[in-house]
């Protein structure tokens, strides 16, 4: 059983672009606040990883920590 401060969030997005293009736009979370209005900031902490403020509904930031493990 995963304990209580594990989270997985999936989501599932359509859009009308083909995979390389979508990558290419996913792999620069640096990136991310000018486009995706819930992402606050971006900080890269090394080549593959690094972190990211969001914020949504609820009335507090989440940080997450972020890392590649396979491209």
């Amino acid at each position: 059983m995963v304990g209580w401060h594990h989270y997985r969030f999936r989501s599932s997005w359509t859009l009308a672009a083909p995979p390389e293009a979508v990558y290419a736009v996913l792999e620069r979370a640096e990136e991310y606040p000018a486009w995706w209005p819930q992402v606050r900031a971006a900080e890269a902490e090394g080549e593959f990883s690094g972190s990211l403020r969001v914020r949504s509904f609820l009335p507090y930031d989440l940080l997450l920590a972020a890392r590649a493990t396979r491209r």
